[in-house]
């Protein structure tokens, strides 16, 4: 199984929690984080390709991936998905979050 399907996978079993599955939803999160932070280049690929549900799903995390990968490259995948998906919460803070990252 690729990981975009494994991450598209889990976020089809976000999407059935109880809003209030605290535990739940961030064991999800860290498990989809760990997928992504190990390589930029596939994660950016991976980000780039899903759909605009499941990245605003993922709104949250961007600041985790943000101080992980502390790129230019990951500001420019999350300007591409603001142009791609211009509706999506929270993607203004998500870049400034990397931008941020990038002077730490």
């Amino acid at each position: 199984m690729t990981k975009k399907i494994e991450i598209e996978n889990i976020l089809n079993k976000i999407a059935s929690l109880h809003i209030e599955d605290d535990y739940a939803f961030n064991k999800y999160f860290d498990k989809i984080l760990e997928l992504l932070k190990n390589n930029e280049s596939e994660a950016i690929h991976i980000l780039t390709t899903l759909s605009e549900k499941d990245i605003d799903w993922l709104t949250p995390m961007f600041e985790d991936l943000s101080a992980e990968f502390q790129s230019y490259k990951f500001i420019l995948c999350l300007e591409e998905i603001k142009k791609k998906y211009p509706n999506i919460h929270l993607i203004d803070e998500s870049i400034q979050w990397a931008k941020d990252a990038m002077d730490e």
